[in-house]
């Protein structure tokens, strides 16, 4: 994982996407021929890719990388194995993994390769911040990529502001399981930065986002 620290927040860009490798994966594992004995699937990584292999080409004999991937009939080679993961929620419906990676990066298929023989299935995944390590290119600011994890409260207290008119000590406690000290502390802060404005008095009190943060 690579990340940047801004003013107020932490962004943070995934070398893989989850959700693709998730998908691949379970392709593997389902789609595999298990009758080859000693064969196994592999995970290669490597500083600028990662590739994943599994034993036995497309179901119908065909080259993969001859295919509309958006186009390519589902063609099960282990049901069994197949409805378990169904059941398991790992696989939604027949034929859907492939869109599922397309969607995944919004039809940039730069990003991933599949190949196939009568023997194997490869794909390769390419490490989204490799350009960026080796050229120190900077990656564009997208909300979408800020990982709420990776935040102090500061930070989520601002997030919350910008989608809500108003914050209280309470909410703090109770949303983020906040102990009393801290959220009072953190909100008087806050306001003394002049990043917040303070309405009301005591338990009334709440506290709005200066609008040149929104």
């Amino acid at each position: 994982m690579a990340w940047k620290k801004l003013p107020r927040v932490r962004e943070e860009y995934y070398d893989y996407n989850e959700r693709v490798i998730t998908e691949v994966l379970v392709n593997a594992l389902i789609h595999r021929m298990y009758d080859i004995m000693g064969a196994e699937i592999h995970i290669d990584i490597y500083d600028d890719r990662l590739e994943i292999e599994s034993p036995g080409g497309m179901y119908d004999g065909g080259a993969v990388q001859n295919e509309d991937i958006l186009n390519i009939p589902s063609k099960r080679r282990n049901p069994v194995i197949a409805d378990v993961f169904q059941r398991l929620g790992f696989m939604e419906r027949r034929g859907s993994g492939f869109k599922k990676i397309y969607s995944a990066f919004n039809g940039d298929m730069t990003k991933i390769k599949f190949y196939s023989d009568i023997n194997d299935f490869k794909v390769i995944l390419y490490n989204e911040n490799y350009n960026r390590k080796t050229t120190g290119d900077k990656p564009p600011i997208t909300a979408d990529k800020i990982s709420i994890n990776s935040w102090d409260l500061e930070n989520v207290i601002i997030e919350y502001l910008q989608k809500n008119e108003y914050i209280t000590n309470k909410i703090v406690k109770e949303k983020f399981d906040i102990k009393d000290t801290k959220s009072k502390v953190t909100l008087r802060k806050l306001v003394s930065e002049n990043i917040l404005i303070s309405e009301g008095a005591n338990r009334n009190r709440r506290y709005k986002l200066n609008k040149k943060f929104k």
